[in-house]
């Protein structure tokens, strides 16, 4: 048991989390109203993404999903409008105001 105890110290590591940075929800709402409301009519989910970001694959998974997120979230409160032709293609947003200037 005391052997036991003795290897196990040695082994046991606590686990360390390294953490990319994270595309914060609002600089992505920033993003969208940017781009959507008082840009063109429909933006691909994609082009909102800053360039800075487009670097690395973790760092785009980050902001792909915060800006999904941050777009559900003016789909909900009315602002926007989310169009995706099937599954797994790519989604469109664009502004409520400009529903009708297709």
């Amino acid at each position: 048991r005391a052997f036991a105890q003795i290897n196990s110290k040695k082994i046991f590591s606590p686990l360390k989390l390294i953490r990319e940075s994270i595309f914060k929800i609002d600089d992505a709402l920033d993003f969208i109203i940017k781009f959507v409301i008082k840009g063109k009519s429909w933006v691909l989910l994609q082009e909102i993404i800053p360039k800075e970001w487009k670097g690395s694959k973790v760092r785009v998974r980050s902001a792909m999903a915060t800006t999904f997120a941050a777009s559900l979230e003016l789909v909900k409160s009315g602002d926007c409008i989310l169009e995706q032709k099937s599954p797994f293609q790519s989604l469109k947003i664009k502004s409520k105001d400009r529903e009708d200037k297709k």
